[in-house]
């Protein structure tokens, strides 16, 4: 199945953040930073979250795709742990098959 690319708003305990998020399926997966080819035509999640089992809401609302319901831990967005309280985040680290290479956006 080929991923589309969504954007988000993610609460964090200082900020509301806006953020890329790939649907594959029905899998959500936040993409807080991407790796690129050094031409930059192509890009994988550095590092992914999935968030399709947190409560969510998809809609249209100020530029995004979808809300996130709670507020996700810094701590989490930022890569330093995949468990914040009490629950632990699903967590994808470097380039995966289950992503794979996806064309860059233009003007980024």
């Amino acid at each position: 199945m080929e991923p589309k690319l969504l954007i988000a708003h993610v609460a964090c305990e200082d900020a509301i953040l806006t953020a890329d998020v790939l649907q594959i399926g029905a899998e959500l997966w936040l993409i807080p930073q991407w790796l690129e080819t050094q031409d930059g035509q192509w890009r994988t999640p550095e590092r992914a979250i999935r968030v399709d089992l947190l409560p969510h809401q998809m809609s249209g609302a100020h530029g995004s795709d979808m809300t996130l319901n709670s507020t996700m831990p810094r701590s989490v967005i930022d890569g330093l742990t995949s468990h914040a309280e009490g629950v632990e985040y699903e967590t994808v680290r470097g380039p995966s098959d289950h992503f794979g290479w996806i064309a860059a956006r233009r003007g980024q």
